[in-house]
């Protein structure tokens, strides 16, 4: 990872078209949810969970990660839609990835987390399962925001609460906190490692399930100082810059609107 946007977009409407184009990138990564566990089985009789996470989670070649809520999902296809129009970045969103973890989870409940009477879930097993999926789903999505050069956070009323009285940004997204954090903490590299080839851009999201959002409310305190804000203004500004001096690489454009500010180095 390069950099890392916030991107402030709730009143640009983008249009109803580009939610089509968008959201066509992701077909060839729909999944078989039929597909029997026996594939995955090894010679021990246990499940295989490299072959299933790269099957399931693919990791795929990325420039952009973009991070967003559940509810959000027709302004990141929207959005992915657009980048696409404007400046041929191909696009990946994760609820393409995302959405499977519950099939997946469902396949290997119903063959291996059932009590005797088949009927209903044996609590113990369904938490190692579920564990088991969800590491999966955590790290295939680390390894994207590690390897993608770019990090665009949709910021909007349903993924952030503000809580005024102690001035903190929370989520009640455990993936949003997840990828928030990741894209604060993983390294940091040079532009060069992402430009030794022309430009293949995936996007990906923090598309929880709305299981979750269903469940025991938790908020996870999240840092946004890591981040640049983008406006839909500044969207405006790069299309423009692009039409004036069409680069092999987009995101230049982006960079050198938004410097990247000097880090304060806090002293002890």
């Amino acid at each position: 990872m390069y950099r890392g946007f916030e991107l402030n977009i709730k009143d640009w409407k983008i249009g109803d078209s580009y939610e089509a184009l968008g959201a066509s990138q992701y077909e060839k990564y729909k999944r078989e949810t039929s597909t029997f566990l026996k594939q995955y089985l090894t010679k021990n009789g246990a499940l295989d969970g490299a072959k299933m996470q790269e099957e399931w989670f693919p990791e795929v070649d990325a420039d952009i990660f973009i991070s967003h809520s559940h509810t959000d999902e027709k302004i990141a296809l929207r959005l992915a839609g657009w980048l696409l129009s404007t400046f041929k970045i191909k696009s990946f969103i994760d609820s393409s990835i995302w959405k499977y973890s519950n099939d997946l989870l469902k396949i290997i409940d119903d063959n291996h987390c059932k009590n005797t009477d088949q009927k209903t879930y044996n609590y113990n097993l369904r938490n190692n399962s579920t564990s088991h999926v969800h590491i999966m789903l955590s790290t295939a999505l680390s390894k994207m925001i590690d390897k993608t050069e770019c990090f665009f956070f949709i910021n909007t009323d349903n993924s952030i609460t503000t809580e005024k009285a102690i001035n903190e940004s929370r989520t009640y997204s455990p993936w949003i906190y997840s990828e928030l954090e990741m894209s604060r903490l993983i390294r940091k590299k040079e532009l060069s490692e992402y430009r030794k080839l022309v430009s293949k851009t995936v996007l990906f999201s923090a598309n929880e399930s709305k299981m979750i959002n269903e469940s025991v409310p938790i908020t996870h305190k999240v840092d946004l100082e890591h981040l640049t804000k983008l406006t839909k203004d500044d969207f405006t500004v790069w299309h423009q810059l692009n039409r004036d001096e069409n680069l092999q690489y987009p995101l230049g454009h982006l960079y050198d609107l938004r410097p990247l500010e000097k880090l304060k180095i806090q002293r002890i």
